[in-house]
């Protein structure tokens, strides 16, 4: 037997790791014995510590806090390790600084003596002041610089790609942290543990800074202490920090979300410091039980103020309507029925009465101009999300004021629909008419989102995505309420959302949706099941809407850019339009769509390596006369070299050419693209006097002719996309396209405003970066100071804008 174990044993060698696991417990004893006595009782003290502060409430303030004095404390690294964990709780844990802040007010007096300097003593509100100061003048972008050249190094596509995630998570962060950090000094301050010249310096370097995450601390600090800070001393400085702030807010050179906080701040002042609503902080469970007390007071009191009556017309209905008030006036009693938990439940029958004929409502058409939405992450879309409709089925459309002869449509729109109801009529019926009771509801999952919260999401968190166009914080904001189950529902209400809105809405949303799906927040299969609930409608949806299908190519087009999704999708995705023969049309609006952007050449090349054939969305007769009608030759073309080859074609002609083109309002980008392609190498648009001479000629056909020289910005905005594919993102080309206008603004004698003008619409656009432009600024090279003086003195404005933000260190 012990032969045949120790066989086993010499066959079946088992491998013993470096560095086993073992129990925590052992582990922490085995370290503990190698430590001195002296740091055991401190990494004791530690623990004891942090297990207080994991249980700090309001209600056990009082009791937590004894404990804390009563440990042995009597080091300057004992209580400068206390205070760092305090500090990191109460950064960490935001809603409850006000709690943490008490605790620092009662440890304030605790000195200990000094370890570097004898006989002197050290408190602990000198190393929290320190901690806090430190942080507040941390160089945050020192660390995303560092990070940012690791990437500029790494060879590897996938290291690429892990680093620029785990920078934008520390980017992320770190501006988290600065804001909970202010939070907490504003705290501190409101315990008188800050001076006035403190708080007051604070909101001066913060305002002076001009950057965005700054300004977005000096608005969290402000709300918290602007009301204590706003005296009749101090009420020059304010007055000056308020001016400044409402100057930023009039030039609009940030961005939209910054701005609304900063006017939220400023309306705030306005009130005199008195918020619209209460700030949720954590209560005792005495507070919890007196609020109660006093909302049971008030409807107690509104009760005794509208006693039951009775009426011809409740006796009629079988003395089932119990409301106070008129009969048919929709009182807040009118046919309330108490349930055992004391919640009063809102019968849906009187809901029949109401003629939506006879309501004055008009339809409110959203196109261009969008509306100010609410803000914020999902779980700030809580507050704004929610309605209160008391459980009634009111039609959504009848809500945005829809005429009857449009409510089909936008039943459509938004509301949901099922495969086995084929009658419209019927199952608009059944939505307005039948009683809640009737039709029973499925209990909801756990962590899962209902239909109707997850359309209040969308609509928020799209509406807030259109308004400051912060395409992160929609990713953010969608993958927390991201769920198998449900998150196609997202891309069915977001289409449904902005199908009627205006362009520019509809492609924005469609890139998100791109992002969302190369990013893997959500699934191709989810995506296509989102989309095929509007196409299953959308021919029934074109007697309403006869722009259909072109709205729809430029919600789809967008997933067509840098290959990361598969363009085979679309055979999956016009399945249900299939019987219709709508698919074809549906596939042409996307193929056009994204040759506004990318072009023919590069859209075509997709087509080809996608294996996708036009008999997939077309009849095999009719593809030649479908491809004609529709422009789409360029998908089924060979590959061909330009007609005139560019080396024997001077710069110059190249220039005229464009200019007749660019000056064509009927000659959009997607054929200057077409055209560039065709008469231009690919390796020709790498050279600068290419880059130049596009340049030149965009800002020509932005320039009105006269002796009065006027930029006309929407030419560039209607460009953009042109310059932006060439331009590539590449700094070197970028300071090509600024040499460009140079020369172009020299030519014309400098004109009043017009560099400027340009500049300040190239960088809005996003077309060339700010390091381009410090960079053609900073440059001495010889051959391009001709007019570069003059040019600068232009252009002063815009530069000392741009440093403006650059904090003086000095």
């Amino acid at each position: 037997m012990d032969s045949q174990g120790n066989y086993l044993q010499e066959i079946y060698q088992l491998h013993k790791a470096e560095y086993p696991w073992r129990p925590g417990r052992i582990f922490e004893t085995a370290k503990s014995e190698e430590l001195d006595e002296t740091e055991a009782r401190t990494q004791g003290i530690y623990k004891r510590v942090k297990s207080i502060l994991n249980k700090l409430t309001p209600q056990k303030f009082k009791t937590l806090l004894k404990q804390v004095q009563d440990l042995n404390i009597d080091t300057e690294t004992r209580l400068k390790g206390v205070t760092d964990l305090i500090y990191e709780q109460a950064v960490s844990e935001p809603m409850y600084s006000v709690t943490y802040a008490n605790m620092c007010r009662y440890l304030m007096q605790l000195k200990v003596p000094s370890d570097s300097k004898p006989g002197e003593k050290i408190n602990f509100r000198v190393i929290l002041l320190t901690k806090c100061q430190r942080e507040f003048e941390k160089d945050k972008d020192a660390d995303l610089k560092a990070r940012q050249k690791k990437i500029d190094e790494a060879v590897s596509e996938d290291v690429k790609k892990q680093l620029q995630e785990e920078m934008e998570i520390a980017a992320t962060t770190a501006r988290r942290r600065s804001i909970r950090n202010i939070r907490f000094i504003g705290e501190l301050f409101k315990l008188k543990m800050l001076t006035e010249n403190i708080m007051h310096d604070c909101v001066f370097k913060l305002l002076r800074s001009r950057d965005e995450e700054n300004l977005e601390c000096l608005c969290r600090l402000l709300t918290t202490i602007g009301k204590e800070l706003d005296k009749e001393k101090a009420k020059p400085r304010v007055d000056q920090y308020f001016q400044k702030m409402q100057k930023i807010v009039g030039e609009k050179k940030t961005s939209s979300r910054v701005r609304f906080m900063l006017q939220d701040v400023i309306d705030l002042r306005l009130c005199n410091w008195v918020p619209r609503r209460e700030d949720n902080n954590p209560k005792t469970i005495d507070q919890i039980h007196k609020e109660a007390a006093k909302e049971n007071a008030q409807r107690t009191y509104m009760l005794s103020q509208n006693p039951p009556q009775s009426s011809n017309k409740q006796s009629r209905d079988g003395g089932r309507s119990r409301g106070g008030g008129p009969p048919n006036r929709g009182g807040p009693q009118q046919n309330n029925q108490r349930n055992d938990d004391g919640w009063n439940t809102v019968a849906s029958k009187p809901l029949r009465n109401i003629d939506l004929s006879k309501m004055k409502i008009t339809k409110t058409t959203v196109d261009e101009n969008i509306q100010v939405g609410p803000g914020g992450g999902s779980s700030r879309f809580g507050v704004w999300g929610r309605g209160s409709n008391n459980g009634d089925h009111i039609n959504s459309s009848s809500q945005e004021g829809d005429s009857p002869a449009k409510a089909p449509a936008n039943r459509n729109l938004t509301g949901r629909t099922t495969p086995s109801s084929s009658n419209p009529a019927s199952r608009e019926r059944s939505r307005s008419r039948e009683p809640r009771m009737d039709k029973p509801e499925a209990a909801p999952v756990p962590g899962i989102l209902s239909e109707d919260e997850m359309e209040k999401k969308t609509k928020t968190i799209i509406d807030e995505y259109l308004h400051i166009n912060d395409l992160k914080e929609a990713l953010m904001c969608v993958s927390e309420i991201s769920n198998p189950a449900t998150v196609h529902l997202f891309i069915e209400f977001s289409i449904n959302h902005v199908l009627e809105r205006s362009s520019k809405a509809r492609q924005q949303t469609g890139h998100l949706h791109h992002d969302l799906v190369s990013k893997k927040i959500i699934s191709v299969d989810s995506y296509l099941k989102g989309l095929n609930q509007t196409l299953q409608i959308a021919e029934d949806m074109e007697i309403d809407i006869p722009k259909i299908w072109q709205y729809l190519g430029e919600l789809i087009g967008p997933m067509i850019q840098d290959g990361s999704v598969p363009l085979n999708f679309l055979k999956q995705a016009c399945e249900p339009l299939q019987a219709s023969g709508k698919s074809g049309v549906v596939v042409a609006a996307v193929l056009h769509d994204a040759s506004q952007r990318l072009g023919h050449k590069k859209v075509a090349s997709l087509w080809k390596s996608s294996a996708l054939e036009w008999t997939d969305f077309v009849s095999a007769k009719n593809v030649t006369e479908f491809l004609a009608d529709e422009k789409l030759e360029f998908t089924v073309a060979a590959d061909s070299q330009p007609s005139t080859p560019v080396d024997k074609v001077s710069f110059e002609t190249i220039q005229e050419q464009l200019l007749v083109r660019l000056r064509d309002v009927n000659f959009d980008n997607e054929h200057m693209f077409d055209w560039i392609e065709a008469n231009i190498p690919d390796e020709s648009t790498k050279n600068p006097k290419f880059i130049r001479t596009l340049m030149t000629v965009v800002c020509k056909s932005a320039v009105s002719e006269g002796p009065n020289y006027k930029v006309n910005e929407n030419v560039i905005k209607q460009r953009q996309s042109l310059l932006v594919k060439y331009l590539d993102s590449q700094q070197e080309f970028e300071i090509q396209a600024l040499y460009a206008l140079q020369a172009f603004v020299k030519e014309l004698q400098h004109p009043g405003g017009v560099l400027r003008t340009f500049f300040e619409t190239l960088y809005d656009e996003d077309i060339i970066s700010e390091d381009a432009f410090n960079q053609w600024s900073n440059s001495n090279d010889p051959a391009e100071q001709e007019g570069k003086g003059v040019a600068m003195k232009q252009v002063v404005h815009f530069f000392a804008w741009l440093k403006e933000g650059e904090q003086d260190e000095s």
